[in-house]
């Protein structure tokens, strides 16, 4: 049975997104078959020891509800460099807890994080979606792998607009954010086209 992972800001004990979380669930549940998905306000218990700063809490769930919770201290990711992977007829719609797939990719690249393209066009990061700087406004892929909630939340405040970007158009544009619902948009780092190999 497949299993499937939410992972979400913990911010002083506040979940900043959860609406957006909730949403990404149902959608997951729905596509299961679910029509009454487990209510995050309902399961999720931020224990005292994770009441304070950044904490990064993953549940792991199935058709059949909540498995675990994990919760962790957030360490942003330090990117030096990306590599352009094609990654073929893989997807990833759903927030799936496997992603050795991924991993793999990320392994065999000769950079510290790797830009998916699919039909040469632009989706993801390993761990995040992207934004992309085009000189005066941000956007971000129209097709990603994984609709993230930090990008439906940035999309919604009209902080970042849909653009299919190809692999031959990324010459319009001079910086990238990943971008994920761990980091807000102030802490996502900003790197260089130049960083891309």
């Amino acid at each position: 049975m497949s299993r499937f992972i939410e992972t979400i800001r913990i911010e002083e004990g506040t979940i900043p997104l959860l609406p957006e979380h909730q949403q990404r669930i149902g959608r997951t549940l729905a596509h299961l078959g679910m029509t009454h998905p487990f209510l995050l306000e309902d399961v999720l218990v931020i224990p005292q020891e994770a009441r304070k700063g950044i904490i990064k809490c993953r549940v792991i769930y199935d058709k059949n509800g909540v498995i675990d919770i994990q919760f962790e201290p957030y360490i942003i990711k330090n990117i030096d460099t990306f590599s352009l992977v094609d990654i073929g007829s893989h997807t990833y719609t759903y927030k799936y807890e496997n992603r050795d797939w991924i991993y793999d990719l990320l392994k065999g690249a000769a950079a510290s994080e790797i830009i998916m393209c699919k039909e040469d066009y632009i989706t993801d990061a390993s761990y995040a979606n992207l934004a992309f700087f085009n000189g005066t406004s941000w956007v971000t892929p129209r097709h990603p792998l994984l609709y993230g909630t930090r990008r439906q939340q940035l999309i919604r405040t009209n902080i970042l607009s849909e653009v299919a970007i190809t692999i031959k158009e990324l010459h319009n544009y001079s910086h990238i954010k990943c971008i994920n619902a761990m980091m807000t948009w102030e802490e996502s780092p900003i790197c260089t086209i130049g960083q891309i190999l």
